[in-house]
């Protein structure tokens, strides 16, 4: 293939913020048929295997999310804090993922406001102290059983805390609320832009703000400690991202061709699997506005079959979707990859849920 019959679509030219993070949480994106009968085999577990209950459970919100029933996901993640809440003791450990379930439901599609004032309780309850959430108190002697059973509660809470805030505001595009309260949750936790990897709250200024950041240089990377060689990978994306988008498209060019030789600096320990994936989708965009193209074709391919073994559905259709555009295949040809479940199969997953955390 020659890159003279290459031609980039005007959309492809913007800038890559339809990625966002590019540090990303270990998570799953429950899809199709499969993942239904998963969801059903994990909720017919046994009755003393509460773990792989509450694991259905909260996949099964995901899901319902996913297909836009956001009724149903709410009312699976309040039966399933009432359930654990009726078990008392170290079960009651169980509330907590359902309840951050519903604070990023109203992040996502409710109130803002009030998810982030639910967030702003798991700080406390990320240092030890009693938190108040829409569907659950959580007081002192729930933590210490929580502790004595093991559970990293306050670790927990602080993830979702840091994580969530930024994500919720990026999403809702609140840009200067999200450096804002970057800028503070760091400095309450600096660890977040020096030994924990790459954290959203140390990834934000250069999300927002690239080009106005301290500058890094490529060269220097190896010298670093791992969890900082792979913040400032990440940080230095942008900045490549956000020269080709300016116009600088030499600069940037040149800088995205140097990180995509080392790429692999952006693998291994501290990282969810899916943040190369991002990563690799990042690099793609900015070397396809730089026209490096044959280069880009390569880390957009490297990217789609990463996406494929990962199972980002999502993902996956946006990246076969712009390389049909970039190599001008009709758009018939990608993969459509839409979810298969059936209305009536999710509406019977979700009564066996129901059902699972009736009253004892």
């Amino acid at each position: 293939m020659t890159t003279t019959k290459l031609q980039i679509p005007a959309p492809l030219l913007e800038a890559n913020s339809w990625l966002g993070f590019l540090a990303d949480d270990e998570w799953v994106v429950p899809r199709g048929d499969s993942e239904l009968s998963r969801v059903e085999a994990l909720l017919n577990s046994g009755p003393d295997d509460i773990p792989k209950l509450f694991v259905g459970a909260n996949l099964l919100a995901l899901l319902l999310f996913r297909q836009r029933n956001v009724a149903d996901a709410r009312r699976v993640c309040q039966k399933e804090i009432s359930f654990a809440l009726r078990r008392s003791g170290a079960d009651t450990f169980y509330a907590l993922q359902p309840q951050i379930n519903l604070i990023r439901l109203e992040g996502f599609v409710g109130s803002v406001s009030d998810a982030l004032s639910q967030l702003a309780e798991l700080e406390q309850l990320s240092v030890g102290r009693p938190a108040r959430f829409s569907h659950l108190d959580v007081d002192e002697d729930m933590i210490d059983s929580m502790r004595e059973a093991g559970h990293l509660v306050e670790v927990l809470a602080r993830s979702v805390r840091v994580v969530d805030t930024c994500k919720i505001l990026w999403r809702r595009g609140a840009h200067g609320e999200l450096v804002s309260e970057a800028e503070r949750l760091t400095r309450i936790w600096p660890e977040l832009a020096r030994g924990a990897g790459p954290q959203h709250a140390a990834e934000t200024p250069w999300l927002v703000h690239p080009l106005t950041q301290p500058r890094l240089f490529v060269e220097n990377l190896s010298t670093q400690p791992l969890p900082l060689r792979q913040l400032n990978f990440i940080r230095l994306l942008h900045t490549a991202s956000a020269l080709t988008a300016s116009g600088d498209l030499s600069a940037g060019g040149s800088l995205a061709e140097q990180l995509f030789v080392c790429r692999s600096m952006v693998n291994g320990r501290y990282l969810s699997t899916m943040t190369p994936l991002r990563c690799l989708a990042s690099l793609s965009d900015t070397l396809l506005r730089a026209g490096r193209l044959e280069l880009a074709l390569t880390a957009l391919q490297q990217s789609i079959d990463a996406a494929r073994d990962l199972g980002d559905h999502q993902l996956l259709q946006d990246l076969s979707l712009r390389r049909a555009a970039v190599i001008n295949t009709p758009a018939a040809d990608a993969p459509v990859l839409e979810s298969h479940i059936s209305e009536q199969d999710l509406a019977r997953v979700t009564a066996l849920a129901m059902s699972r955390f009736e009253e004892e």
